[in-house]
């Protein structure tokens, strides 16, 4: 990728605070809901107290133990709080899961308070970074709903993990490094542990110093959603920061997971740009991700190995603000 690009995908990225849900106020909850939110420190990483917010309804019909929803929320490393997965935990918590929204580490924002610039001197090392903090906590988190397995009767082999914009960008990195026992993983993480499925809304797989993506063991069912236009998040493959820093998006790891033989679903939105990431807060997404995780909770064999849907329109951004709206009432 040549430096006018780059600057423009910083520069792109630097608008992404239009898309981080913290600029994006949503409605609050009915009074009286059977949802139950409890938070919780999880990990004090760099100085810094995480918080996660865990939601449950102890309404909600369930058999057995509880299945977990783990949300990142996106804005590009610099924006963004556990709040912005509210409508999204509530909605899945009605469903029976614990469902738990999370606080990580802002590495971009944090650059830019110290008053660092970023460019291709530094663009892999930046934001490589930002990913690895990211993803560190993801991995905290995990562990730390593990530790508590008995006490919020969940299922330790049904823990999925959901992200939006950067935040899918550490769900799918995070996935990455399990299957490669990144050191990352293996020293956060139980031995053998791995995630029952990743959803995507907007991202990709960012890593520094590799031109392909090489899967040392077969990763988790994945579905991902995403524009073919994506002007933040490549929907392909690209190599940013002087060569040494890759992202690979849907369009380039779905090929690799087929070959696998690796359960997907692909949900493709023709001309559609960064407006996906936001794609968490549309109901009838929801009901695709609910039942992907029913196919890949049904049992050990799944038939059909890939779906892929394609789109002519996608949601705008006023179709999304009222899907919250709508689920929040329900």
């Amino acid at each position: 990728m040549n430096h006018t690009i780059m600057k423009a995908i910083i520069a792109s990225i630097c608008l992404s605070m239009v898309f981080g849900i913290s600029a994006l106020a949503q409605p609050a909850g009915n009074t009286g809901t059977p949802v139950k939110m409890t938070t919780y420190t999880f990990a004090t990483n760099d100085g810094q107290a995480l918080e996660l917010d865990l939601y449950v309804d102890e309404t909600a019909p369930v058999t057995g133990k509880r299945p977990v929803m783990i949300f990142s929320y996106g804005g590009a490393w610099e924006n963004g709080r556990k709040e912005d997965g509210k409508a999204f935990s509530e909605a899945f918590a009605r469903e029976g899961f614990v469902a738990v929204s999370i606080n990580y580490r802002l590495g971009i924002r944090k650059l830019r308070e110290q008053g660092t610039q970023i460019g291709q001197d530094n663009f892999a090392s930046a934001y490589s970074n930002a990913i690895r903090m990211g993803v560190e906590d993801l991995f905290d988190a995990t562990r730390f709903v593990l530790d508590r397995a008995g006490e919020l009767n969940i299922d330790p082999v049904k823990v999925l993990i959901c992200g939006s914009s950067a935040g899918a960008i550490n769900s799918l990195t995070a996935e990455f490094f399990i299957c490669n026992d990144n050191p990352i993983a293996t020293s956060r993480l139980p031995q053998g542990f791995n995630y029952a499925g990743v959803i995507s809304c907007a991202g990709g797989v960012w890593v520094t110093d590799t031109a392909d993506l090489i899967w040392k063991k077969n990763p988790c069912p994945i579905l991902a959603f995403h524009g073919t236009k994506d002007q933040l998040v490549p929907f392909g493959k690209s190599i940013m920061g002087g060569g040494n820093f890759g992202a690979f998006g849907p369009d380039y790891f779905v090929p690799q997971l087929l070959a696998m033989q690796v359960p997907c679903i692909k949900h493709v939105f023709n001309e559609a740009d960064h407006i996906i990431a936001m794609i968490y807060n549309n109901v009838p997404a929801r009901h695709e991700m609910f039942g992907f995780i029913d196919r890949i909770f049904a049992g050990d064999k799944i038939s059909v190995v890939s779906t892929e849907t394609y789109y002519d329109k996608a949601p705008t951004l006023q179709d999304l603000y009222r899907a919250a709206a709508q689920q929040q009432q329900q």
